[in-house]
C-alpha cells in the first residue's frame, strides 16, 4: 500500500517504524525459539496482555518474560529468552542507507516504533542509530501503542506538521491504515529496494 502523489514537495517529513524495518525484531525470533523448544514455528505466540503493558512502559522485561514462561509453560529461563531476543536485533539490509539518502535530500527524518525500554537501551547503544532520527517516539515513552490513533496525533503534534505532509512508512497493515486514515501518505515496507521503489514512484529518487 501506498499513497502515489506527482509533487513531492508535499512531504516534509518521512516517518519509519524500527521493527521489522530497521531493525528485526522480538517477532524475528520465532524461528529460533522454536527450534530450541522443538515445537512448530506457528505455535510460537508473544501476544500476552503482559506484551502490551511492556511496549507501554508499565512493566519490566523480566516481569514480560516471566509471565509468558508461565502462560505458554516453556521449560526455559528468563535469561535464556533475554538473550535470544538480543541476538535476534540486526539491521535490516539496506534500510540505513535509504534513511541516510532521505537526509541527505533534506527531509525530516523520524522513527515511530513499539518496543521495550530495555531493547530500545540495548539496540541504541549497539547499532548507534539514533542520530539518524530528528524525532524518535517510542510507545514505551508516551504509553501509547500503534495502531491507537493518539500515537500518531502525539507524532504530528511533535513534527508540527499537517498529516497530509507526513510519509508513514511501516511492515504492520493495520498501522498503516490507521496511519492512512490520519491522512498520512504512507509505504507499506516489504524490503528496502520495495521502498526505493514506492519512493520512486512519489517522485522521490534517492
Amino acid at each position: 500500500m501506498g499513497k502515489k502523489h506527482s509533487d513531492k514537495s508535499d512531504i516534509k517529513a518521512v516517518i519509519f517504524d524500527l521493527s521489522e524495518v530497521f531493525l528485526s525484531g522480538l517477532f524475528g525470533m520465532r524461528n529460533d525459539l522454536a527450534s530450541r523448544l522443538g515445537i512448530p514455528v506457528e505455535s510460537i505466540d508473544f501476544r500476552i496482555p503482559e506484551l502490551q503493558l511492556l511496549f507501554e512502559g508499565q512493566i519490566k522485561e523480566d516481569s514480560f518474560w516471566n509471565s509468558l514462561l508461565r502462560e505458554r509453560g516453556w521449560e526455559l529461563e528468563p535469561l535464556e529468552l533475554k538473550r535470544m531476543v538480543r541476538l535476534n536485533f540486526r539491521e535490516i539490509e539496506g534500510t540505513r542507507e535509504v534513511v541516510c539518502a532521505l537526509r541527505t535530500l533534506g527531509y525530516r527524518i523520524g522513527l515511530l516504533s513499539v518496543h521495550a525500554q530495555e531493547w530500545i537501551e540495548f539496540c541504541e547503544e549497539k547499532f548507534q542509530y539514533k542520530d539518524l532520527f530528528d524525532v524518535t517516539m517510542y510507545s514505551f515513552e508516551i504509553a501509547v501503542c500503534k495502531p491507537d490513533k493518539r500515537a500518531f496525533e502525539i507524532l504530528l503534534e511533535r513534527l508540527d506538521l499537517p498529516a497530509p505532509r507526513v510519509l508513514f512508512i511501516d511492515d504492520s497493515l493495520l498501522n498503516i491504515e490507521a496511519a492512512n486514515e490520519m491522512g498520512i501518505q504512507v509505504i507499506l515496507f516489504e524490503s528496502a529496494t520495495q521502498l526505493e521503489a514506492q519512493l520512486r514512484d512519489m517522485g522521490i529518487l534517492l
